[in-house]
C-alpha cells in the first residue's frame, strides 16, 4: 500500500498539462502510472488499474506499456 503511495505522490508533483515536460519528465510520470495500475492490480482494483496504463501508454506508448494495459484488460474481461 505503501508503494501505492509514493507512486501517487510522483503523479500529483507534476502538472495536470503535461505540454511542458520535457522527456525525462514525461517518462518519469508515465513510468509513475505505470507501477500504480500494476500496483492497483495486485490489489485487485482493475478498473483503477486499466485507468493508469492507459495514461502511461498515452505518455510513452512503450511496448511495455501497452502489454500491461492488454493484461489488465483481459483481466477485467474474465471478471464480467
Amino acid at each position: 500500500m505503501n508503494a501505492i503511495l509514493e507512486f501517487k505522490k510522483v503523479i500529483h508533483l507534476f502538472p495536470p498539462d503535461t505540454r511542458g515536460l520535457n522527456h525525462d519528465e514525461i517518462r518519469l510520470l508515465s513510468q509513475a502510472h505505470h507501477n500504480l495500475s500494476i500496483s492497483y492490480s495486485k490489489q485487485g482494483w482493475h478498473d483503477k488499474a486499466k485507468g493508469e496504463a492507459e495514461e502511461a501508454f498515452d505518455l510513452i506508448p512503450s511496448s511495455e506499456n501497452k502489454e500491461v494495459l492488454e493484461l489488465i484488460k483481459q483481466q477485467l474481461s474474465k471478471n464480467k
